[in-house]
């Protein structure tokens, strides 16, 4: 179901949804927009998004908006660009900024209370945090525009993970047609906010039916935990004239080399292992957000989806809930 373009909630216009979680003890998710200041402040949503025993969405409905704060308060203009969120146990929410590497606008994991207000940050290791070499180009941490945008809580509530869309630059490429991009996925303790891993996760190559032309994209775009060691990433790929092609694996850090605390990688790590269980070739847009949603009356349970449409200019607000069977592994 989307949410009409330009719609108006509490003063903000609602668009750039870029996480979503749900919590089964009250029904309600929880929805993050990536909007730096242009439409309204830094900020989250509760939504209520009702479903027919088959799994069939009904129009979404917004039942608040949580303005989210720094450290100092709220956040000026173009200071934070926020892309994924969790619940908290306990109250409150996770969330995720990737920051800006071209504008020395850095990441950040941080925890806000219920109404938004700012608990804590997580300190992030060196190695993710954009430096410029001698010539002024961009030497080591995440890319631009390709950094966090994917945010997991472990089932027990005690682990944080974060993954990048693509390499970190010492790391290796980005995405491109025929090249992978080694990710990473951090993990950190919820508590104390040390490091406990650090995995290679290989995205896949663009997806192009020939030459491709116009803005591309590829990379993780989405990701949240099932298991103890087990997650479901999305990787979204954009090359016209093929569009989007939106994909969906179950992922384990089992077998996986940790390279925590290492600077550069290698190439000898061995990368969380992947098994591609949803592919969808053009009929979604720019999804950038996965939950695990509610058990359906037969026991079948749900994935739910939110695509960001960048405020008009790509795609639509638009929530997409798909039927998981056993076959998914999860």
């Amino acid at each position: 179901m989307t949410v009409p373009e330009g719609t108006r909630f509490e003063g903000t216009t609602v668009g750039g949804l870029s996480g979503i979680d749900y919590d089964p003890a009250t029904g309600r998710y929880v929805v993050i927009s990536d909007d730096r200041g242009a439409h309204g402040p830094t900020r989250a949503y509760t939504v209520e998004l009702p479903l027919d025993e088959h799994g069939v969405p009904a129009q979404p409905r917004l039942s608040s908006m949580i303005p989210l704060q720094g450290p100092g308060g709220p956040y000026a203009p173009g200071t934070s660009d926020t892309e994924s969120i969790r619940w908290a146990p306990g109250g409150g929410v996770v969330y995720g900024s990737e920051g800006d590497a071209t504008g020395g606008l850095m990441p950040f994991i941080r925890s806000a209370g219920p109404d938004g207000a700012y608990v804590r940050d997580y300190p992030l290791p060196a190695a993710y945090l954009p430096e410029s070499g001698p010539g002024g180009e961009q030497s080591s941490g995440m890319r631009e525009n390709l950094g966090f945008e994917g945010l997991a809580l472990s089932p027990d509530g005690r682990t944080i993970s974060a993954i990048t869309e693509n390499a970190l630059v010492q790391d290796g490429p980005a995405a491109a047609a025929d090249t992978p991009s080694p990710a990473r996925l951090l993990q950190l303790d919820r508590a104390t906010g040390a490091v406990v891993g650090e995995y290679v996760y290989e995205a896949d190559p663009l997806q192009t039916s020939g030459a491709a032309f116009g803005p591309t994209v590829a990379g993780v775009s989405a990701m949240t935990q099932v298991g103890p060691t087990s997650f479901l990433t999305v990787e979204r790929s954009l090359a016209l004239p093929r569009g989007f092609v939106t994909t969906i694996h179950l992922a384990t850090i089992d077998g996986a080399t940790d390279v925590a605390g290492m600077a550069v990688l290698d190439g000898s790590e061995a990368p969380m292992r992947k098994t591609k269980i949803f592919e969808s070739d053009g009929a979604m847009g720019n999804v950038e957000g996965i939950t695990v949603g509610p058990e359906l009356p037969d026991g079948a349970r749900t994935l739910v989806l939110v695509e960001d449409d960048n405020f008009g200019r790509v795609g639509s607000t638009t929530f997409h809930v798909l039927r998981a069977g056993s076959a998914a592994g999860f």
